[in-house]
């Protein structure tokens, strides 16, 4: 079976007479990404059986091992809040991005809030296209953007940041946990994982061990683990593969303290 596009969250939940128990990717979650990106279908392999989902990174479907996976109940998928550098922002935090936001839907785990967010609005947009759109600033791609500022009128600056912040309330309400790239991290970022933590919301954040930013202060981050030891989870990396499998092994734990014992 293969899903592209935006099958990645509409196919899997919609195939009928199932119960999934696994969904396997048939690459590494790095070649995930370099498909997305190129706009390449991703072979996934749907089992039947009980009622639980997980996500192997796999490279040859014709040699899985059904006995070692070890399920995870399905649940709703994860409300998630997917950031990092907004403006002047580099390849960096962009690739970080696309990558979460590619895992989460081919895993099923869970959804970018945003993204889910500005989909219908992009209706014929190639989802690794409008991944790295909703990178950018929000007023470059907001098509509400212009008549705001006009109705409101005044400093666009000022403008702009109230129009953003409304939006992005609307992203971290519905978000039940945030994803936070902290290569390129400024004070928004800052703000905004202070915004979640006090709030009670998980963040997994990661950093890569050699390229982050020299402007990057990692002892504030390293803060947040201290202060917040229970919702702030911080986690370095050296390349793309180590991103994903991390980010599906948190998840499905906050999936299955969301199910509960049993």
């Amino acid at each position: 079976m293969v899903i592209s596009g935006s099958a990645f969250q509409k196919s899997i939940p919609a195939l009928p007479d199932h119960k999934l128990r696994g969904v396997v990717i048939n690459g590494t979650v790095a070649d995930v990404g370099l498909r997305v990106a190129q706009h390449q279908p991703i072979p996934i392999f749907i089992e039947r059986g009980e009622n639980f989902i997980g996500a192997r990174r796999r490279g040859n479907m014709s040699s899985m091992d059904t006995h070692s996976r070890t399920p995870v109940p399905i649940s709703t998928p994860i409300a998630c809040y997917v950031s990092g550098k907004g403006m002047h922002a580099t390849n960096a935090t962009w690739n970080f991005k696309t990558l979460i936001i590619a895992t989460l839907g081919a895993s099923g785990l869970g959804y970018d809030t945003r993204y889910r967010y500005y989909e219908p609005r992009f209706p014929s947009m190639a989802p690794a296209a409008l991944a790295r759109l909703i990178c950018d600033p929000i007023e470059y791609y907001d098509s509400e953007w212009p008549a705001y500022w006009q109705s409101h009128g005044g400093d666009e600056t000022r403008a702009a940041t109230a129009f953003m912040l409304e939006r992005d309330k609307l992203f971290q309400r519905e978000a039940r946990v945030a994803v936070y790239c902290y290569d390129e991290a400024g004070f928004g970022s800052g703000v905004n994982s202070v915004r979640f933590l006090e709030a009670g919301k998980p963040i997994l954040g990661f950093y890569h061990e050699q390229q982050r930013s020299p402007t990057l202060n990692l002892s504030n981050i390293l803060q947040l683990e201290l202060e917040y030891p229970r919702l702030f989870t911080l986690r370095s990396y050296r390349n793309a593969d180590d991103i994903a499998p991390q980010l599906t092994a948190w998840l499905s734990a906050r999936a299955a303290q969301a199910a509960g014992p049993g």
